[in-house]
């Protein structure tokens, strides 16, 4: 098992080990670094005391953290990231693609809110 980040960049595989002789194995992950921030404005500074939750292409969490960044290697695949701070919540769809390390921006505008009742059992 070879784990990648410490979210969902896992590879499985079986190796054969002789005794006696060098084995060596290579795996290659399909994974990318992603930073999350919740800004004002595009490019601008990150917002502090933000909590975050990540999604996976399901709806189902796979990782709550909380601070200005959200930093965390991702499997390559679709997901959903939810910053809320100060009462208020924001969401951004996004792709990781293997290889490419991104920083997401999510805007703290009324565009990107959500309604804090929706979903609310």
């Amino acid at each position: 098992v070879s784990t990648y980040g410490s979210v969902n960049a896992v590879i499985r595989s079986d190796i054969r080990v002789e005794a006696g002789k060098l084995t060596e194995a290579a795996v290659e992950h399909r994974a990318a670094e992603m930073t999350m921030k919740l800004v004002r404005e595009p490019g601008g500074e990150a917002i502090a005391d933000t909590s975050w939750s990540l999604l996976n292409e399901s709806g189902d969490p796979i990782k709550e953290t909380v601070g200005a960044f959200a930093s965390m290697v991702l499997a390559e695949g679709d997901y959903t990231i939810i910053a809320k701070n100060r009462d208020r919540i924001y969401q951004k769809d996004f792709t990781v693609v293997a290889g490419q390390n991104k920083e997401i921006e999510v805007l703290a505008t009324e565009a990107s809110a959500m309604d804090p009742e929706e979903g609310a059992d």
